[in-house]
């Protein structure tokens, strides 16, 4: 996280948010990994260093099959729910991830008896993932990982495949937990420039307080000029004045917009993006000495 600076006014850090990564420590995934896929068992992690690896393919591809977008107006109250749906495409090249240089007759048996080539079914493998583009490209993952692959780091390399394919994307607060697991990555790969929020929800009737974290990233190939989907997701994690709701048994809370950790490689190269912030940092700076002068 060393690469990713934090500006003074929003002082933002991932610390006690999903996207800290000291969170997902062996005894915070245990649960879910009790029975050790067969993959993992015979390869291992193949892809353990795609969230530090820079400039790598690992052979997937995606396929458009369904579009919820088509004739909905970005404007409409609904519409930052309408998604794409891709079908996830495994390559001949991604298989070649699994090839052991010094691979004898008995490994390859195992190789196909895992992975479904010729006659075995290749059914396992098959899976979708969808992106809402009217939401910062906001990723849900439904079906996941099955589990005769899970453990071997490919649901991140799917995640940096997809976010790559689109040129950006973004997570929300409310992220399952696996989901958590992969963007507390992404917030470190170095193929992504990103964006982090904090955010902390404090009970007026307790002393807890809890604290999440939004990211948005975007590849440092992206060829797109997206400072307005940046700005526009900046914007709406950092509401002007904290809502006040409850719930319905009165348990009244506060919810406080506590900061930004930009990339400043990104303002680098979206210039007109430091601008917003600047302007977002001038107004969190005049709120704060309204609310000093309230107490």
């Amino acid at each position: 996280m060393k690469r990713i600076k934090t500006y003074k006014a929003f002082e933002a850090s991932t610390e006690n948010t999903y996207l800290d990564p000291e969170k997902f420590g062996k005894e915070k995934l245990a649960q879910e990994y009790q029975e050790i896929s067969k993959a993992r068992q015979i390869y291992g992690k193949i892809f353990r260093e795609a969230p530090a690896t820079k400039d790598i393919s690992w052979g997937i591809e995606f396929k458009l099959v369904a579009d919820y977008t088509k004739g909905i107006n970005p404007d409409d109250e609904y519409a930052e729910s309408a998604s794409k749906v891709y079908k996830v495409v495994f390559t001949d090249s991604f298989f070649k991830n699994f090839i052991k240089k010094d691979a004898d007759d008995g490994w390859w048996k195992k190789f196909l008896s895992v992975f479904g080539i010729g006659e075995m079914s290749f059914k396992p493998l098959k899976t979708e993932i969808k992106c809402e583009p009217f939401n910062a490209n906001r990723i849900h993952f439904p079906q996941g990982i099955s589990k005769e692959f899970r453990g071997i780091g490919l649901g991140y390399a799917i995640y940096e495949s997809f976010i790559k394919f689109l040129g950006y994307a973004s997570s929300g607060t409310s992220a399952s937990q696996l989901a958590q697991k992969v963007w507390s990555q992404v917030a470190g790969d170095p193929d992504f420039y990103t964006v982090i929020s904090r955010t902390a929800r404090s009970g007026k009737l307790s002393s807890t307080t809890s604290r999440s974290g939004a990211i948005l990233a975007v590849h440092k190939d992206c060829s797109q000029d997206i400072t307005k989907e940046i700005c526009g997701w900046m914007t709406k994690q950092a509401p002007a004045v904290p809502n006040d709701w409850s719930n319905s048994e009165g348990d009244w809370r506060k919810v406080a917009f506590e900061g930004f950790s930009i990339d400043p490689a990104l303002l680098s190269k979206y210039p007109n993006v430091k601008k917003t912030f600047d302007e977002m940092q001038k107004s969190a700076f005049y709120q704060s000495i309204d609310d000093d002068e309230r107490h």
